[in-house]
């Protein structure tokens, strides 16, 4: 069955199928996200819709974490002036979700609020203030809504016999005309007014007297017939000689003279009689083409006093009005004041507006708000250039058919580079009729940027300042081509206006007119002129100067640019933008002669590159090692110690996550060593991290300690920007949050929970979404240790959170798997289950390391949904893991879960085999917390088999040794096991 397609609920209406939300007849502007939330919610009035609904609902196939839907229920709240406390609309339902508490009804008919008929003019047919375009034209209304109501309200103005000169102003291409005929075609639809139109043309030397007023007169007498002729012959006879086709065979005495005052009254008074019986509409077209004569009757009739049902719309290009015709120019300025000529100024369309066309043309429309910012962008709003992209646009299919969900394509790539040949020979018409000198300065501003600063052009013409300057703000000032956009200003102590193009197409015209040569010039002048501006503030603009040395074939101070880039990016944690400025260094590299200057800058590529992508794609991928081990080469031939440690460092990354602890154990030791050499304290933290968490995956304990100790000594907080600088992450904060694990599986739960407290809180207050997205793993997988199923889910959600939102997969997949094993804890088994096999299937394309301990979640999980087989198998994966890798720290848990779940099959002897090797393995590690959850679970099974005493021995010997902890899940079972062997 179909659908209905809107939902009133009163004074709202919510069409579903064009996404959006109307109040009356206001458009009520909401995210898509909020939307399709709303949606939901309405769908089902009166219904409790629970927040993982409403979730699936807005943000299907994507891990977002709760805050997303607070965020949209607020915005919805605003649209709808509903407040949560008393709710007219939106009920919350607290911890649970939300209920949609306004009566709604489904229909296929949008109910529009209606308005009272107005009282029908027969004798004029005249249309009303509220009355709305019903006509098709070539252009396109939206946005022109305002401008719209002010031509009705000169027309019912008009009506009333107070006639009206409205001057309606615009650039070329802009909308008038399509303004004026869609809205005269509305009148003639709705009675018996009159409409001429008039067009004035281009003349060179005298043009001919009152030339778009007898157009006018010739059709309206050819439409009219012999009623205009009559009303001509008896009231204005010296016009209708003027007008030799409605007088077919007559002939007039061509000797007889008139004076220019008669000509203007018969006219005038033949206009207030025909208007009398009839309003009158006449369009005067490009007027700033006007002749001499006919201004003189704009401003006689404006004068007269008599009533004239009148309206007079005279169309003009401001531009050509101030360049070439002074007489519209003081005839404007002279009439202005009066209230019966008004002035209509069309401006660009707005984003919105964009935005709208584009939905009337093309219906729904996958990412309808980035396709209307690439046109608006490219457009500026220019109504013209904008229809008529659209239709390229659909003429070659770039905005497609409709898919299997109902929404059209489209490919913002294709949408950023299309022009149309006739916009394109529009511009260039333009272009070209500018002097060359104007087009020299156009054509350097074009290559300066969309948004430019007059000193860069100076810098890339021969010009002075003070004539770039006269002339962009006369541009601006016209409405040509440029906006102003205020002063810019440099470190250097310049100051100059700074201007932005239009719209893009004008700039992307023009920029291609220049000749390569040309253009490379233009960019090295303009890039030596900011370099010299900056000087040692240069890398704040460094992708911009990379990009003019680029472009302006200098591949070297390119090169360097593009580094510092990388380096910026990279700070602000835009990993992927720092892989393309990388990625384009290493292509100009071929340009740059061999020697060291182009080995060293290889040097700094490849690093920056290594952790760009580390960070995006993962530790463990192959780019990864390839560019660190080109690093480590180049570094050993350039005799770069501080280099060969960063890549060092990068491939200790790569082989630990890939589970070759061995390997990395060597590779750590070397870099330490190194360390040590160069009395370097970030480096030093960075090995003693590395080989503490190293001994703890081993199961080696006294080397952990030292090593977690030394880095913590050597850490301060005020390091963290150095060593981000250096690594990427705060490696403090990080050697910090893995000792926490350590900390608790030797027996300090507490203690470990404090410093993982205090870590987040550091980390958060440093803001780099890296080193606080690590540190919120780290904690989400303590909080599993410690079996807090609440706080392992919120603190994986915040994780998966930061890593969507920073392109962090490695990240992602960890937290995607502890949530899930949050999930099944809490009941939800399958679901459970579905995403710790999700997270493990991530990791193990990537990444080896922790494999052991994810497979422990999954069979755990198993085992809660009574899938004995499944979580068998995933434990003897999990041990053939560790025998390949080595990584032992959750060995003695793996012994004890496959304890549990064959004692749940009555296997009590393999059972009991499996608590004791857990117990003797978690002793040589020192895991006193593991060796207290395998002595509660020996000890149920020993009490079950009558073992009392032999259990309440075991049990009181490794509960006694702790000192922290009690209130936590693994110290209350212990003591509740004791109090029960000891009754």
């Amino acid at each position: 069955m179909r659908k209905l397609r809107y939902f009133l609920f009163e004074p709202f209406r919510l069409d579903a199928l064009d996404e959006r939300l109307w109040e009356r007849e206001k458009c009520i502007r909401l995210g898509h996200k909020a939307l399709a939330v709303l949606q939901r919610l309405v769908s089902r009035p009166g219904e409790l819709v629970t927040k993982d609904d409403l979730m699936a609902a807005a943000w299907p196939d994507t891990a977002v974490c709760e805050a997303v839907l607070t965020t949209a229920m607020r915005e919805l709240r605003r649209a709808l002036s509903d407040q949560a406390r008393l709710p007219r609309f939106i009920e919350t339902v607290h911890g649970r979700g939300y209920r949609f508490i306004a009566p709604v009804t489904e229909t296929g008919v949008p109910a529009l609020p209606t308005k009272p008929a107005p009282p029908p003019d027969t004798e004029a047919g005249a249309i009303t203030p509220s009355a709305r375009p019903r006509v098709a034209y070539s252009g396109p209304l939206v946005g022109r809504e305002e401008e719209w109501a002010q031509l009705r309200e000169w027309y019912v103005t008009a009506l009333q016999g107070d006639r009206r000169i409205g001057f309606i102003a615009g650039e070329a291409g802009i909308g008038k005309t399509a303004l004026v005929e869609a809205f005269v075609s509305e009148v003639a639809a709705n009675g018996k007014a009159r409409v001429g139109h008039g067009q004035c043309i281009q003349h060179y030397g005298a043009g001919e007297a009152y030339l778009p007023i007898l157009e006018a007169l010739g059709r309206l007498g050819r439409d009219g017939g012999p009623q205009i002729v009559a009303l001509l012959r008896e009231y204005a006879p010296s016009w209708l000689k003027h007008l030799p086709s409605l007088t077919p065979g007559e002939e007039f005495d061509a000797s007889t003279s008139v004076t220019s005052e008669k000509m203007l009254r018969e006219i005038a008074d033949a206009l207030e009689i025909l208007t009398a019986r009839d309003p009158l509409i006449l369009v005067l077209e490009d007027l700033h083409w006007c002749d001499m004569a006919t201004l003189e009757l704009l401003a006689y009739i404006s004068r007269r006093r008599g009533p004239a049902r009148l309206l007079i719309l005279g169309v003009y290009r401001p531009v050509e009005t101030l360049l070439s015709n002074r007489p519209l120019r003081s005839l404007i300025a002279e009439l202005r004041p009066h209230p019966q000529c008004p002035e209509l100024v069309l401006d660009y369309l707005s984003r919105e507006s964009v935005q709208d066309y584009v939905l009337q043309r093309c219906s729904r429309i996958h990412r309808l708000n980035e396709v209307a910012e690439t046109l608006h962008r490219r457009t500026g709003g220019h109504p013209l250039f904008l229809t008529t992209i659209v239709n390229e646009l659909m003429r070659q299919k770039i905005v497609g058919s409709a898919d299997a969900s109902g929404f059209a394509g489209a490919d913002l790539g294709a949408i950023a580079n299309v022009i149309p040949a006739s916009v394109r020979r529009f511009i260039e018409h333009r272009f070209e009729e500018l002097s060359s000198e104007e087009q020299a300065i156009l054509e350097a501003a074009s290559v300066a940027g969309h948004s430019f600063s007059v000193a860069a052009v100076v810098a890339a013409t021969s010009f002075a300042e003070e004539k770039i300057e006269a002339r962009c703000a006369a541009w601006a000032r016209e409405g040509q081509f440029l906006t102003a956009e205020g002063v810019a200003s440099w470190p250097d102590g310049t100051l100059a206006a700074r201007y932005g193009f239009r719209h893009d197409l004008f700039r992307e015209v023009v920029y291609a007119r220049v000749s390569p040569e040309r253009r490379a010039y233009l960019h090295r002048q303009i890039g030596g002129r900011l370099e010299k501006a900056y000087g040692k503030r240069a890398a704040t603009i460094a992708a911009e100067l990379a990009m003019r040395f680029d472009r302006g074939r200098d591949p070297q101070r390119a090169t360097l640019y593009l580094e510092q880039a990388a380096r910026n990016a990279i700070q602000r944690s835009a990993y992927s933008e720092a892989g393309r400025h990388l990625t384009r260094g290493q292509e100009l590299l071929e340009a740059i002669p061999e020697g060291r200057v182009r080995l060293r800058l290889e040097l700094k590529l490849s690093l920056l590159l290594g952790h760009a992508l580390k960070t995006t794609k993962g530790w463990a991928v192959e780019d990864v090692e390839r560019h660190y081990e080109r690093a480590r080469e180049l570094s050993v031939k350039l005799k770069d110690t501080s280099g060969l440690f960063e890549a060092l460092w990068g491939l200790i990354g790569v082989c630990c996550v890939r589970a070759e602890f061995r390997k990395t154990q060597s590779l750590a030791r070397d870099a330490l060593a190194l360390a040590e050499k160069r009395q370097d304290p970030l480096s030093r933290i960075s090995g003693h991290m590395e080989l503490g968490g190293l001994a703890f995956t081993l199961g080696e304990p006294a080397s952990a300690t030292k090593h977690f100790r030394k880095a913590d000594i050597l850490y301060h907080p005020s390091q963290s920007r150095s060593l981000i600088g250096r690594f990427g992450a705060d490696l403090g904060l990080f050697s910090r949050i893995w000792a926490t694990h350590f900390l608790w599986q030797t027996g300090y739960p507490d203690q470990a929970l404090a410093r993982a407290e205090e870590t987040l809180n550091l980390a958060r207050e440093l803001a780099h979404p890296f080193t606080q997205t690590i540190t919120l793993a780290y904690a989400a997988m303590l909080n599993q240790f410690r079996l807090d199923v609440e706080e392992v889910g919120r603190l994986a959600e915040a994780t998966i959170a930061h890593s969507t939102e920073h392109g962090f997969p490695y990240y992602l997949a960890w937290a995607e798997a502890l949530r899930g094993w949050s999930r099944a804890a809490s009941g939800a088994h399958e679901e459970g289950l579905a995403e710790i096999r999700g997270g493990i299937e991530a990791l193990r394309r990537t990444a080896g390391a922790r494999l052991p301990y994810y497979r422990a979640l999954l069979a755990e999980a198993y085992g809660w949904a009574g899938q004995i087989d499944e979580a068998l198998k995933a434990l003897a994966d999990a041990f053939a893991e560790v025998g390949k890798t080595e990584e032992r720290w959750w060995e003695a848990e793996l012994h004890r879960l496959r304890g549990e779940i064959l004692r749940s099959e009555n296997r009590g002897a393999e059972a009991e085999d499996c608590f004791r090797t857990a117990i003797e393995v978690a002793r040589g590690h020192r895991a006193k917390s593991i060796e207290l959850r395998a002595a509660v679970s020996l000890g149920r099974l020993w009490r079950y088999q009558g073992k009392r005493t032999q259990a309440r021995q075991l049990l009181a010997e490794i509960h006694d040794w702790f000192t922290e902890g009690f209130e936590t899940p693994d110290l209350r079972d212990a003591r509740s096991l004791l109090e029960h062997l000891a009754s």
